[in-house]
């Protein structure tokens, strides 16, 4: 599949350089009487950044593993381009509506929620829009159009049917792609459980705390991190090395603050214990860290203010994912499955959650006022009510 695989890659790139784009290059709204609209549609769209490409690459990754398994084809289309809204019986058995009821299916099942699956069709959707205007297929087995959805305003009213002007020009309601290629909503199952934040037990803790993963220096460290500190997991990833430093120089004898940017783009302090900043200490001074430093300093040089030295380092030199903590769990999962041991069901935002919840336990059991509670769990968790607060503990 090595040709597919080429096809995909360029898509990636054609979407990370907005040369394929789904919205447009915002240069445009911005137009000037000097160009011409010919100038304008030249433009590349709106390009991504590599985070966002990412989530991409994966769902064209799922769908190739389909099609390998399912020993498919995504050039079979039809012979000319998709009439209509409604489904023909003659495209129901070609590969990409083979593989929306795949998707389907899941989702019915409980095995995949419907956003993800939502997204992957939608990536897949643009994947062939792309292989047509290349003409690496002759049609589109499916209707795709950029439309606009019409958008109330506060008075009832719809702007989409409102006269155009030189202040509004076109722009009027949301673009969207809109395709008669989706999942429907009603195949959403209810929850067999409520989906929502629970502290980890004592003896889940454990489940966790005594497998492989846990132990390996890096995941041992994002669940440290987020059930002793109440750290997210793209916060663990913003950890910079010039924010750790050595608590035996204080004897243990004070508390330690990590700048950091939180949710909601916000620079904050986080409070950690001396422990917690020892063990980030500690992850410092081991060979493998000193040798992912050099790779990262070689690339990005020295003090630069601009790259700051993270604490977290791939083997490639680089700042790792966002999602790297989160991802721990997930592991844990899998060891826990191919050992035949109990799988936990909680996931990393929960050890958020057993931080706080257990933190409150202490200073209760201690005496404090529920109002010192409740101001110091606000402060740690970086919330703006304490309603948000509540729902973790």
């Amino acid at each position: 599949r090595i040709r597919e695989c080429l096809e995909m890659n360029l898509f990636l790139i054609h979407r990370r350089l907005g040369i394929y784009a789904i919205k447009p290059n915002p240069k445009v709204d911005n137009e000037s009487p000097v160009f011409s609209q010919a100038y304008y549609a030249n433009l590349a769209g709106k390009a991504l950044d590599p985070t966002s490409v990412e989530p991409i690459a994966k769902d064209l990754q799922a769908f190739l593993k389909w099609l390998v398994i399912e020993k498919k084809s995504y050039e079979e289309v039809i012979a000319a381009p998709f009439p209509s809204d409604s489904v023909k019986e003659e495209v129901k058995s070609l590969p990409i509506w083979q593989y929306q009821n795949y998707l389907n299916d899941r989702v019915k099942n409980n095995s995949l929620s419907y956003n993800v699956a939502d997204r992957r069709l939608s990536t897949v959707r643009h994947f062939y829009r792309w292989s047509y205007k290349k003409s690496v297929i002759s049609s589109l087995p499916f209707s795709m159009e950029y439309k606009s959805i019409k958008v109330p305003k506060k008075n009832g009213e719809y702007d989409l049917f409102s006269l155009p002007h030189s202040a509004t020009r076109i722009h009027k309601g949301v673009q969207n792609w809109v395709s008669n290629l989706g999942i429907p909503k009603t195949s959403i199952q209810p929850d067999a459980t409520p989906n929502q934040l629970q502290p980890y037990s004592p003896s889940e803790l454990a489940c966790i705390l005594t497998t492989d993963v846990s132990n390996d220096r890096t995941y041992g460290l994002f669940l440290k991190c987020a059930y002793l500190g109440g750290f997210r997991s793209a916060e663990v990833i913003k950890i910079n090395h010039s924010a750790i430093c050595d608590p035996k120089k204080d004897n243990f004898s004070k508390f330690y603050y990590i700048y950091t940017n939180r949710k909601g783009n916000k620079n904050e302090n986080i409070l950690i214990s001396p422990n917690l900043m020892n063990m980030l200490y500690q992850y410092t001074l081991d060979p493998t860290w000193s040798t992912r430093r050099l790779k990262f300093e070689s690339n990005y040089g020295i003090d630069n203010p601009n790259t700051p030295l993270p604490l977290f380092i791939n083997s490639s030199g680089e700042r790792m994912a966002d999602t790297a903590p989160s991802s721990t769990i997930g592991y844990i999962r899998l060891e826990q499955k191919n050992k035949g041991k109990y799988v936990i069901e909680r996931d990393y935002h929960d050890l958020r959650a057993t931080f706080g919840t257990y933190l409150a336990m202490a200073m209760i059991l201690h005496g404090e006022s529920e109002q010192r509670v409740k101001s110091v769990l606000l402060k740690l968790f970086s919330h703006q009510s304490f309603s948000t607060s509540e729902e973790y503990l």
